[in-house]
């Protein structure tokens, strides 16, 4: 518990307060003023007790005469313009404590903001050679303030970024869609990838990514409703890219992984066979060139065993007889591998899941190779947009959009070897909102600090940490926390004990502990060093106004305040007019006001 009383946060009183005893103090001097100027108008002298020529005046001992009306004049105006002017800073200070976040008083407690600003990611670049010497762009994302200071907390190439914030964090503060998201999509270098689990993501950033650039939505549950119900207007080939075996069971695994729990209790023979029949069937269907929905069509026919065939044409010996070995098992046995693969793919037999990932040969296909490559025939800088959506639950096409996302990583990440130092030379910006529901990729913890070596800017976003849990187990979790370079903790959680890390993570402060005793010899009053957490528990919990704390790696924590598009002005008209084009209609646009909006204290 905190040892200090908490903040006024509602300063009505004292505003009411505070402009009582301003009038009366202005009438006072006014009077006073008027007074001695009015004595020195009239009889060229000052008066030596102006107060009691005022007590005079109120008791009707004394007239008042016009050369009082002057003096009062003289003295008013500039009395009642500071007036005015006390009253508006006063009203500026009352609405900063109103909305200030209860903890902002911590800051100078903890890490100051110069390693973190746009400067020092500049110098970072410089010396790490990050991007290409012939391409300019900024040195890294604008994601907050620090609120010790007001200076603007960026990110360099080199970063990983992992956000963890509550649903409505953020309120009027802007929370990690408005405050992170939607500013690095469109303050992306160059291309694009994006995950979220709503539309609100889409509708703010699509104009502007289709005015830029080529804009591709993958939106197989329609949450966006892209194409308004229509055939899509591309489509995509998951197996593009298999051509050996190890690809197929990298992507036989995640459609497994999308659909069995993390920490699901797995049969020691089907979870395990079920699985390596599926990559064969991929790598028979890949090399043959035929499309994913063929792999189901083989699932749901024993008597179908064109895949062997292939397979041994391959010159893949070992996989084919891996394969026949399924198909000539006991009617038991085999009944449950394919019964275990084809649940994986149970997602094929939404028609409209389908579409998009079908070649009717009217449509242009989505190549994940192409999409990454950081410049256009013509030397220009490409700024693509690929958008997925997708929610876990029934229906849901999460296998499809996590292998999206797999591809097109593994995509820049080959790319990047094509160039110097092995770093793609503009990076591409992947955003992973809600990447616990819309792409839960079980590696990811373990590629995630590569990328940024790479050139790739990795960011993701969850809602809590349990959500991390779900979809890596603890271990995993705590490796994507760990190999993060960023790590922004925001409000809306309530995980005591991770809280509780995190709150060991930025540390103690010293503080006097005042006790005292009543005596023989009367009162006595004491006081001790002793230290106390910088934050909370229940600090971090009720973090708002789009508070949140950088844990850098390599450096101190800072207290920092989300910067969302409305508070950006080179942003704000851009995402107005994208949400007035593709929200809904009849849906009221509805956007905080900034006025309100938690704002960092001024330094002084």
């Amino acid at each position: 518990m905190r040892n200090d009383a908490p903040r006024n946060l509602n300063p009505t009183e004292n505003w009411f307060t505070a402009v009582a005893l301003s009038l009366v103090l202005v009438v006072l001097g006014l009077m006073m003023g008027a007074a001695e100027i009015g004595s020195w108008l009239t009889s060229g002298e000052w008066v030596a007790n102006p107060l009691r020529q005022v007590v005079d005046l109120m008791l009707s001992r004394r007239d008042w005469s016009p050369a009082d009306t002057w003096g009062g004049v003289v003295v008013g105006v500039p009395l009642l313009g500071g007036l005015v002017l006390l009253l508006w800073w006063l009203r500026r200070r009352a609405k900063v404590r109103a909305s200030a976040s209860h903890v902002d008083r911590k800051a100078k407690d903890m890490g100051g903001s110069a390693g973190y600003t746009a400067a020092a990611a500049a110098a970072r670049a410089r010396v790490g050679r990050l991007t290409d010497d012939s391409v300019t762009i900024a040195p890294g994302q604008v994601y907050g303030r620090a609120v010790i200071d007001g200076a603007e907390l960026v990110t360099d190439w080199r970063d990983t970024v992992f956000v963890e914030m509550g649903p409505g964090s953020g309120k009027a503060g802007g929370g990690k869609t408005s405050g992170i998201a939607i500013p690095f999509v469109l303050d992306a270098p160059g291309n694009v990838l994006a995950t979220t689990n709503k539309r609100d993501l889409a509708d703010a950033v699509r104009l502007a990514c289709e005015t830029r650039g080529d804009y591709w939505g993958f939106d197989p549950m329609r949450i966006a409703n892209h194409d308004h119900g229509a055939r899509p207007g591309w489509w995509w080939n998951p197996l593009r890219t298999v051509t050996n075996p190890a690809e197929a069971k990298s992507l036989a695994e995640i459609f497994v992984d999308a659909t069995m729990p993390v920490d699901s209790v797995k049969h020691p023979y089907f979870d395990t066979k079920g699985p390596t029949l599926l990559s064969n069937l991929i790598l028979a269907a890949a090399l043959s060139g035929q499309q994913l929905p063929r792999v189901y069509e083989w699932l749901n026919d024993f008597d179908d065993r064109d895949a062997i065939t292939i397979l041994q044409n391959a010159g893949l010996r070992l996989s084919a007889r891996s394969l026949a070995a399924a198909y000539t098992a006991a009617p038991e046995e085999r009944s449950g591998l394919f019964g275990t693969a084809a649940n994986a793919m149970e997602f094929l037999v939404d028609p409209a899941i389908m579409e998009w990932i079908t070649d009717d040969g009217s449509r242009p296909e989505f190549d994940p190779a192409e999409f990454v490559k950081p410049f256009h025939p013509d030397g220009s800088v490409k700024r693509a947009t690929l958008l997925a959506l997708s929610r876990s639950g029934d229906g849901s096409a999460v296998a499809l959009t996590t292998a999206l996302v797999v591809a097109v990583t593994k995509a820049a990440e080959k790319e990047a070897t094509r160039h110097p130092h092995g770093r793609l030379p503009v990076p591409p910006c992947v955003v992973l909102d809600e990447i616990a529901n819309t792409a839960p990729w079980r590696k990811l913890p373990s590629q995630f600090s590569f990328y940024g070596s790479s050139g790739i800017s990795l960011t993701a976003i969850i809602q809590n940490w349990e959500q991390a849990v779900e979809a890596w187990k603890q271990t995993g979790a705590k490796q994507l926390f760990n190999a993060s370079t960023v790590r922004l903790v925001g409000g809306g959680l309530a995980d005591a004990q991770h809280l509780a890390d995190v709150s060991k993570l930025i540390g103690e402060r010293w503080t006097n502990r005042h006790t005292s005793s009543l005596g023989h010899t009367g009162r006595q009053s004491s006081s001790s060093p002793d230290h106390e957490p910088i934050l909370s528990v229940d600090e971090l919990g009720a973090l708002d106004g789009g508070r949140f704390v950088l844990l850098p790696a390599g450096g101190y924590p800072v207290l920092g305040v989300l910067l969302p598009w409305w508070e950006r002005p080179h942003m704000d008209g851009v995402v107005r007019a994208s949400r007035a084009k593709y929200e809904p209609k009849g849906a009221p646009l509805t956007v905080p006001d900034p006025e309100p909006a938690a704002p960092v204290p001024d330094p002084a």
